[in-house]
């Protein structure tokens, strides 16, 4: 993932980095009970990581998951729960604000 520290490409533009890639991207496909998947900058419902919401060993070596939500857990919960569409996409945008990075205690 990029991090505030690291220089980064676009992956739509390969323009450079402007700041954290995943800020103002949105949480495209939401499953109460499994995971929320969100930080997709292609714009195109297919990337990102996938944060679980229950167990998942389904997805070991398949997809990306993130390591801990170590603040927020109420937050990535509701997500879990918005109201969904098509594609388990939510009927309302669920937006990324901020995607804080640690990166081993830096």
């Amino acid at each position: 993932m990029a991090s505030t520290r690291s220089a980064s490409s676009h992956p739509q533009t390969q323009a450079p980095g402007q700041g954290p890639l995943y800020n103002g991207t949105i949480f495209h496909c939401v499953t109460d009970g499994f995971m929320i998947q969100g930080g997709d900058p292609q714009r195109d419902g297919r990337g990102g990581p996938v944060i679980p919401v229950g167990p998942t060993p389904h997805l070991t070596n398949r997809h990306t998951i993130l390591g801990e939500v170590v603040q927020g857990q109420e937050v990535v919960d509701a997500t879990a729960k918005a109201p969904t569409g098509r594609n388990d996409r939510p009927l309302t945008d669920v937006t990324i604000q901020q995607f804080p990075v640690k990166v081993g205690g830096l």
